[in-house]
């Protein structure tokens, strides 16, 4: 695998591209350049595409800054690995289920090469997934969860009109949906239900089904919400099964520094011969933005590069990996998942269409 340098990672590129550090120390006057003054419209001579594309400019910025106050976790996926959770099911798992690794952290998917439309629209390179909890009860046994997810890639340049015909412009448009669990309220305390991740979706359509401008006419809308519908269709899945995958005891996960550090602090870390040097070389990285990238399933190899044997002219076939739950835990109060993985089906009588399966 050829590592990215840390900088080509969309967080990084995208602040160094609009100096996201420098706004932040001046959070209110980047607000009011996006926004114009607190309580003002726009100003008036800014086009609706500029008004579309400042609005989506803070969003970005929002999105970022989370994940920096977060400790810029990035989550980089290989590609052999996103492939095995592609063929892996979680219609069956409750959103209640997922634990985050941070409050705030970035998946890179850059590896799985989706698209947000047709063939012809960005690449998808990953996604900022950012949690918000309330306690549900005063001894805060249960959190009101939503999880989340805004997806990155160069989505304005093709897509701003869409932004157009929606109410909240500083939203993130058709790429960005909640993961929410549903919450039983009839009860002396409120508790939460178990939520499948297809009523999760349908709930995300009907919410951004309410978000367009009262002028939009029905063939707009209908196209919009199609957009939106067909990318949580393709997105979901994946998301919520590189979720489990860092649930699951035993992932795969590999921190390391990137390619494109500074030469001097870079040399400074190789020199480092002390813990105590090697320490005060990582806090100057750190302080200089840069940070350990988790490399997710690096061990997992492409289809395409798995070797095949065909042994007969039956073709074998994939049977699809699927989630179960594991009680453990004092008590076995505590839930985690485990991957049961793809495997291929009489894979002694011939090769399977998408290649071999390969253990984690």
């Amino acid at each position: 695998m050829t590592a990215k340098p840390y900088g080509a990672y969309f967080p990084n590129r995208i602040a160094a591209r609009h100096q996201f550090v420098r706004h932040s120390k001046h959070r209110r006057d980047f607000l009011t350049y996006c926004y114009g003054p607190s309580g003002e419209p726009f100003p008036s001579h800014l086009t609706l595409r500029q008004r579309v594309e400042r609005a989506y400019l803070w969003s970005e910025y929002e999105a970022w800054e989370q994940w920096q106050r977060a400790g810029r976790q990035i989550f980089d996926f290989s590609l052999g690995l996103l492939e095995m959770l592609a063929l892996t099911d979680v219609s069956h798992v409750g959103v209640e289920m997922l634990r985050l690794p941070y409050p705030a952290c970035y998946l890179d998917l850059s590896a799985a090469g989706l698209r947000m439309g047709d063939d012809k629209s960005p690449l998808i390179e990953g996604v900022y997934v950012l949690e918000d909890s309330t306690p549900l009860d005063e001894a805060g046994h249960e959190l009101d969860r939503m999880i989340h997810l805004s997806f990155t890639g160069n989505y304005i340049e093709q897509y701003a009109y869409v932004n157009e015909q929606l109410t909240e412009m500083g939203g993130r448009g058709f790429n960005a949906y909640t993961l929410l669990h549903d919450v039983d309220e009839s009860g002396p305390e409120p508790h939460v239900l178990p939520t499948p991740i297809g009523k999760v979706v349908a709930a995300a359509a009907s919410t951004f089904a309410t978000g367009f401008m009262d002028d939009a006419d029905e063939p707009t809308r209908a196209a919009i919400l199609d957009l939106h519908v067909s990318f949580v269709a393709r997105t979901v899945n994946l998301v919520v099964n590189c979720l489990l995958y860092l649930m699951w005891p035993d992932r795969e996960v590999k921190p390391a520094y990137a390619p494109g550090l500074p030469v001097h602090l870079a040399t400074r870390l190789t020199k480092a011969t002390t813990r105590r040097r090697r320490q005060v070389a990582e806090a100057n990285l750190a302080a200089a933005g840069f940070t350990r990238v988790a490399y997710v399933g690096d061990s997992v190899l492409p289809r395409a590069q798995r070797p095949e044997v065909v042994t007969g002219s039956v073709a074998a076939h994939w049977r699809r990996g699927h989630w179960r739950k594991q009680r453990w835990g004092p008590g076995l109060q505590e839930e985690r998942p485990i991957w049961i993985q793809p495997t291929i089906v009489n894979k002694d009588t011939g090769k399977a269409a998408k290649g071999r399966v390969y253990d984690v």
